[in-house]
């Protein structure tokens, strides 16, 4: 299903920079594990793409979050 969005609106601006799955062969053990995330900066937000894409990945099932890099 997100593989079809992604080909038929060929629209990658805003997809998502960080994709995280544990390391295993079984695909069982994928199940509810991915996790994708946008990183944004302290002062950064999200673009109308970015929510676009977060929107179309949480109604694939797909859990995503938005990590803030804080500057120390």
């Amino acid at each position: 299903k997100l593989l079809s969005h992604y080909i038929l609106c060929m629209r990658t601006k805003g997809f998502p920079d960080l994709f995280l799955w544990p390391n295993t062969k079984n695909s069982e053990e994928l199940k509810g594990e991915i996790i994708i995330c946008e990183v944004k900066s302290e002062n950064d937000k999200l673009s109308d793409e970015q929510i676009w894409w977060i929107g179309i990945l949480v109604n694939c099932g797909i859990k995503v979050d938005v990590l803030k890099i804080k500057n120390n």
